[in-house]
């Protein structure tokens, strides 16, 4: 009788087959969330690998450096995706992730982009959800990375966030370090950063080299070491999130 070699849990401690290694992480990983929206008024939803990488893959094509690096060299297999969503969320729309009217709670209201009035609705509740859940997984020695699609180098910059701006050429991007978070600041950000049409922020190991001006090598090692993907869904109303495996160690 053949023995099948077993590995023991980072997370949970248990014992399971190798071969049943990404059953059972993926089993631990959506517990592991929901203990966490438990305790922190936060909602997560299991997605489909499949279809929710379609979506990122997409989201990510249209970004800048940052987002290109890690569609290169992640291998997203060592992870898995959630919706990120207020509790009144429609779950017959999970998928729906191009479109808003997820929640109903949302009322509509006139976003204001480049000069132009277009319909959208609040946001008050997904970047309070992602703010408070971004702290709550930030570890020690991580920082939060935004890429921000708007803005260009030669633009007059924010006073409050002037000390969170870091450079790739003429792209931008924000960060938060671990120390420094707090919900307050990461709002601020998300709203800097939110282009309506694309959002994405990070996830990854704080560079003490990393300086106003990024270097291609320093932007290709922060992609390589993400541990968190957020990007904007269901007209920003929530978040597709892809959180690997090993976040759990």
């Amino acid at each position: 009788m053949k023995i099948e070699p077993k590995d023991k849990c980072p997370k949970c401690g248990k014992m399971y087959a190798a071969a049943q290694a990404r059953t059972h992480l993926l089993a631990c990983t959506v517990q592991s969330e929901r203990e966490l929206a438990m305790n922190t008024d936060i909602n997560i939803f299991p997605l489909n690998f499949e279809q929710a990488l379609r979506y990122v893959a997409d989201q990510l094509q249209d970004g800048h450096t940052l987002a290109r690096e890690l569609l290169i060299n992640l291998n997203f297999k060592e992870g898995s995706f959630f919706a990120l969503l207020h509790p009144s969320a429609d779950r017959t729309k999970i998928y729906e992730f191009q479109t808003g009217g997820i929640l109903a709670v949302n009322p509509l209201e006139d976003v204001l982009f480049q000069g132009k009035v277009y319909p959208g609705r609040k946001k008050a509740h997904s970047v309070h959800q992602l703010a408070l859940y971004l702290k709550s997984i930030l570890q020690p020695g991580q920082c939060c990375f935004f890429e921000d699609m708007i803005h260009h180098r030669s633009d007059p910059i924010v006073s409050e966030i002037e000390k969170h701006i870091l450079y790739f050429h003429r792209e931008v991007y924000l960060y938060i370090k671990e120390a420094e978070f707090s919900q307050e600041l990461a709002k601020k950000i998300i709203h800097y950063a939110d282009a309506q049409w694309y959002y994405m922020n990070i996830i990854s190991e704080s560079d003490p080299r990393c300086e106003l001006n990024m270097t291609s090598e320093q932007l290709h090692n922060i992609a390589l070491k993400a541990t968190l993907i957020v990007i904007g869904a269901y007209d920003m109303e929530g978040f597709v999130v892809w959180k690997r495996f090993s976040d759990l160690e």
